[in-house]
């Protein structure tokens, strides 16, 4: 999936417009979502949940 908009809360960026999330489990109120990013040398892993109301808004 790609992400439509910026998700930055309490300056944690979450995601940022046109980039690659994968949905990881998706259960009552909410999606439950990850992307993998690059630290120096490390892989890092950050999930997050959205409102399933807000997923079609916030990815395609």
């Amino acid at each position: 999936m790609l992400a439509s908009v910026d998700l930055v809360l309490n300056g944690i960026v979450y995601c940022k417009k046109g980039m690659v999330v994968q949905l990881k489990n998706k259960t009552g109120k909410y999606s439950t979502l990850s992307r993998t990013y690059q630290d120096g040398e490390k892989q890092k892993t950050i999930e997050f949940k959205v409102s399933n109301e807000l997923m079609p808004l916030y990815f395609e």
